[in-house]
């Protein structure tokens, strides 16, 4: 589907194109102007999705979504309220990529809950001690059960990722590509607009 005929026609044909996406077609001479002059980076992976790309390849369309996730990435506080894994963790997982960001607010998390008990342990439970061993059993306490909790959620979710994408396909996780760049340019358009200028070097252009 490189080289069309009548590439607004198959366009029009391909399922759920992005908002926006028609309209803009219109005003283009070609498939390859409509690529080079694209105005948001989910714009890009659903065309390479639909072969309007130069060579397919369903890995780069995986990889062209991860790189717009990342580029619209939530919020911090959203990630530390996750319960199951990210469609965007999850195709990371199909790639074979780490998901750092998780483990940021894992640390967040951690921290969080480590200071309870820290604190308990200063004002309470050693209220009796001096200030300096107060304060190094509290730090203590504080360190020792971060990073525990750091670990024990990070295994805990590498392990909900590993079975989410276990058998899981480039091919097969095209879809999840779909919905996770779908929902980066909806959350951030102005970074997923900036996105596209850099995420074309990701995929072979059009030839038509």
């Amino acid at each position: 589907m490189a080289v069309m005929e009548d590439w607004r026609t198959a366009l029009a044909a391909a399922p759920a194109p992005p908002p926006g996406l028609l309209e803009f077609a219109a005003d283009q001479a070609s498939v390859r102007e409509l690529w080079n002059n694209s105005l948001s980076g989910d714009w890009l992976v659903w065309l390479a999705a639909n072969g309007f790309a130069g060579t397919p390849s369903a890995e780069r369309v995986v990889r062209g979504a991860v790189i717009l996730g990342d580029y619209c990435r939530e919020p911090i506080w959203r990630q530390m309220l996750r319960a199951r894994p990210a469609p965007l963790h999850v195709l990371r997982g199909v790639l074979g990529d780490e998901n750092l960001d998780q483990f940021v607010a894992h640390v967040y998390w951690a921290l969080a809950i480590a200071s309870v008990p820290s604190l308990v342990c200063y004002y309470s439970l050693l209220a009796s001690r001096s200030t300096f061993a107060r304060e190094a059993a509290m730090g203590a306490v504080f360190w020792s059960l971060a990073i525990v909790v750091t670990a024990i959620f990070q295994l805990a979710y590498r392990r909900a990722v590993r079975r989410a994408a276990t058998g899981l396909t480039t091919e097969a996780a095209v879809p999840i590509a779909l919905d996770v760049a779908r929902a980066a340019s909806r959350r951030n358009p102005r970074r997923a607009a900036e996105a596209a200028r850099f995420m074309r070097k990701l995929f072979d252009p059009p030839t038509g």
